[in-house]
């Protein structure tokens, strides 16, 4: 088992980008049963970082081209 996550997942962190703010992607861990958890730093009153807005839209648009699933 690899300490690097799957290239889709290194694809992913890299595409994140906040709509909202100058956030980015700050770590990626992985968790229980193996999965990658990304963390994603959000300017201060950025309205993602509240819960104002939902970050699914910023997610979609990061996912790599071809991904199943992906729009």
């Amino acid at each position: 088992m690899s300490d690097q996550p799957p290239a889709e997942v290194m694809e992913f962190a890299r595409n994140y980008k906040c709509g909202h703010c100058s956030g980015d992607t700050m770590e990626l861990v992985r968790g229980d049963g193996n999965l990658w958890h990304g963390y994603f730093r959000h300017d201060d009153g950025c309205p993602v970082q509240v819960g104002a807005v939902s970050s699914i839209p910023d997610s979609f648009r990061a996912l790599p081209p071809g991904y199943e699933g992906a729009p």
